[in-house]
């Protein structure tokens, strides 16, 4: 199916009308053509829903020009504020100074959902110089948190690219007071639908392929419905607006992050604010220093959308143990999960703590005793997890993994949600990968080879244990210096760099990274070495200097 502009602007509209949004037309509202937002509705939705606590009309007059007195010359930081005011809610002080300030939400996210939802298509909106016409606008409460962009799929020089420069550079030129109340951006051909954040480049906008109940992901036209029924169902939108819209406390640079689809499924739900847990304690884990360092630095920086203050990276175990001693609920802290062999008492029996693991596949999962033989005799010990386990003996434990294994399960128990490789492909997050074996001749030690292939014989007749795998390290020592042997090094690395000049002379399309898998990072570092030394022609370069032998 091709769309028109037109037709598919009629055809998001009636998929809107389904999800029990109303459609008005732009050209028939009684307005000011500068002013953005439906004041009449916003204030009948405040007087309404405030009315057991007695606001005025005056007062809802006040809540909306403090709305609308945000300037758009500071568009990032006004936005910011005004999201916050919509996901989190204000208090508002009263006329009456002896009242006790009214907590005021401008959406209301409860069951009941008291709100007035309306599609508004070809608003014109006077700007400094320029009029412009959105294609589309949602309104929640006269609010004005979706704007939406069509360009026909018929015709093949218009892309939803155009869509994209269209928002963020026309508009947002001629009338930013729009975008001060944006949550996200749609931009549709029919056939590609995108959403994401009006501060995001374009690459960072997604489709969102799959709703509640389906088994897989869709392309195409059915993505125009999987985005409706998927974003735009009511209580959804509302999720997505009060929960999964990122801004950081701080920022260098105009970041705001709206989730895809499979981090919306995936995320562990509003842990924080579950009543189920009774506003838990979060203990985040990884088993790498770097990812440690990387997530304290991004989780310190969202104190605000967390909702807790207490958001600390752990030194130590003992540090980890003050801080949970005396504590009923709250509070989110990031460790390694080698900290857990420090010692091994008790740190907490709370139930409202959540473990949450990070590459829940590799020192997560090792619960099992380990038996080891040395000179002083049998030595018994287990993983980190295991320490783990009896630390905190009646946490929640999530896991989050690219490769799960057995063991993974048999911890974390059942998956929740999985989002595969080809999908991941397909959404542009990660690159093909793509595959061709370059085999590199060698010669081979036969003694030695048949030295490794007995004893791995040995190994899968009696099952490994301990003492087993040290006499393999010894073993693949012997295989270490086989491919680690600087000629064979060398003729792997002359022949990448000739594969790959013959490529782009071919005039190859060569997106993404080329990766070199070695046995080692010895192997590793010296294979690089001596690919660096080439430069795209195949020669020597002369900016670099070779690599000795």
């Amino acid at each position: 199916m091709k769309f028109t502009e037109e037709k598919l602007e009629q055809a998001f509209i009636e998929l809107l009308d389904e999800e029990n949004i109303s459609h008005a037309s732009g050209k028939a509202m009684l307005r000011d053509f500068s002013e953005v937002l439906i004041k009449k509705d916003l204030k009948n939705y405040l007087l309404s829903q405030y009315s057991n606590e007695g606001l005025t009309k005056s007062e809802a007059d006040s809540i909306i020009r403090e709305l609308e007195n945000f300037p758009a010359s500071d568009l990032y930081e006004s936005n910011k504020t005004i999201m916050k005011k919509v996901s989190d809610g204000f208090l508002f002080k009263r006329e009456d100074r002896s009242q006790k300030d009214l907590y005021i939400q401008l959406i209301d996210y409860s069951e009941e959902d008291n709100n007035t939802y309306k599609i508004v298509n070809q608003l014109e909106i006077q700007g400094f110089e320029n009029k412009r016409i959105p294609d589309g606008i949602l309104y929640i409460n006269g609010i004005p948190l979706v704007v939406i962009e069509f360009k026909s799929a018929i015709r093949e020089e218009a892309t939803i690219h155009d869509a994209f420069i269209q928002l963020t550079v026309r508009y947002k030129r001629d009338i930013p007071e729009l975008f001060k109340y944006n949550a996200f951006c749609v931009i549709s051909d029919g056939v590609n639908n995108r959403a994401g954040s009006f501060f995001a480049p374009y690459e960072f906008y997604y489709s969102w392929r799959r709703t509640e109940g389906m088994d897989n992901e869709v392309d195409g036209v059915d993505s125009l419905y999987t985005l409706i029924q998927g974003m735009f169902n009511r209580k959804r939108i509302r999720d997505i607006i009060q929960n999964f819209i990122y801004l950081p406390d701080s920022s260098k640079k105009d970041l705001k992050i709206v989730c895809r689809y499979p981090q919306y499924y995936a995320a562990p739900r509003l842990l924080m604010k579950s009543p189920y847990f009774a506003s838990p304690t979060i203990v985040l884990i990884t088993d790498r220093t770097d990812l440690d360092d990387q997530l304290s630095a991004q989780f310190t920086n969202a104190k605000d959308f967390i909702g807790d203050e207490s958001v600390i990276s752990v030194e130590s175990r003992q540090d980890l143990r003050d801080l949970l001693q005396g504590r009923n609920s709250g509070g989110v802290f990031l460790t390694t999960i080698h900290k857990f062999t420090e010692d091994t008492q008790l740190l907490t029996d709370r139930t409202n703590v959540i473990c949450i693991s990070d590459e829940a596949h590799r020192s997560q999962v090792n619960l099992d005793q380990k038996v080891r033989i040395t000179s002083e005799g049998v030595k018994k010990t287990y993983g980190f997890a295991k320490y783990l386990h009896d630390s905190l003996p009646n946490a929640t434990y999530v896991g989050f993994t690219g490769t799960p294994i057995d063991a993974t399960l048999d911890v974390f128990g059942e998956v929740v949600d999985a989002y595969i490789m080809t999908e991941s492909v397909k959404d542009g997050i990660t690159v093909k990968i793509v595959y061709e074996g370059r085999a590199a001749k060698v010669l081979l030690d036969n003694s030695k080879l048949k030295d490794i292939e007995g004893y791995y014989a040995r190994c899968a007749e009696e099952g490994s244990n301990e003492h087993q795998i040290e006499e393999s390290k010894k073993a693949m020592a012997n295989m270490s210096l086989i491919l680690g042997d600087p000629d064979r090094l060398k003729a792997v690395a002359e022949d990448f760099v000739n594969h790959y000049t013959k490529r782009v002379s071919e005039g190859a399309t060569l997106k993404g990274k080329a990766m070199f898998v070695c046995s080692s990072r010895p192997i590793a570092y010296d294979s690089t070495r001596r690919s660096l030394p080439y430069d795209r022609t195949g020669q020597k370069s002369k900016l670099v200097k070779r690599a000795p032998n």
